[in-house]
C-alpha cells in the first residue's frame, strides 16, 4: 500500500490521474501501478467521466479512508525525522 497516494486522495476527496501525478511528482507508468494495486485490493475506486474529453477520477472507498487515517501517524513521524537530517 502507497501512504502517499492514500493521504492524498484524503485531503482532496476526488483527484484525476493527472492531478495525481502533479502532486505525487511520479511518473505515469509508476502511479498507473500503484493505482491499480489500491483499486485492486478495494482502497479507492476509478470513476471515468465520458465526453470529450474522456477523464478519470479516483476516489477513496471507507476501507481506503480508514488506511489513510491509521497512516497519519506515520506520515507524519518520516515527516518529521526527514526534517530533523
Amino acid at each position: 500500500m502507497e501512504p502517499r497516494n492514500l493521504y492524498t486522495l484524503f485531503l482532496k476527496i476526488t483527484c484525476s490521474f493527472n492531478e495525481l501525478k502533479k502532486i505525487l511528482d511520479v511518473n505515469s507508468r509508476t502511479l498507473s501501478d500503484k493505482l491499480k494495486g489500491l483499486t485492486k485490493y478495494g482502497y479507492i475506486e476509478r470513476y471515468v467521466e465520458f465526453g470529450p474529453p474522456l477523464r478519470v477520477k479516483y476516489i477513496l472507498t471507507k476501507k481506503g479512508r480508514n488506511a489513510a487515517l491509521l497512516a497519519l501517524p506515520l506520515l507524519y513521524y518520516l515527516s518529521s525525522s526527514t526534517l530533523k537530517k
